[in-house]
């Protein structure tokens, strides 16, 4: 990953797609993929645990539009 706020999609453990980008050179997840990929329900419980600094929200392009994410 080298395109700072390119989303990017990989392959976790090669059945769940996980989407990043890189801020300032640091990987940042789609929230709402990762919590999939580890069998956490409830995103937005996972992100009320996290510090400020751990989280964020990213913007990407879609066929209805641009789309805020949670980082």
């Amino acid at each position: 990953m080298s395109d700072d706020d390119d989303i990017r999609p990989f392959l976790f453990e090669g059945q769940t797609t996980i989407r990043a980008m890189c801020r300032n050179g640091v990987p940042w997840f789609v929230l709402v993929d990762l919590c999939r990929a580890l069998g956490i329900v409830n995103a937005r419980d996972a992100a009320s645990g996290l510090d400020d600094d751990e989280k964020d929200v990213g913007s990407t392009d879609t066929l209805g539009g641009g789309k805020k994410l949670p980082l």
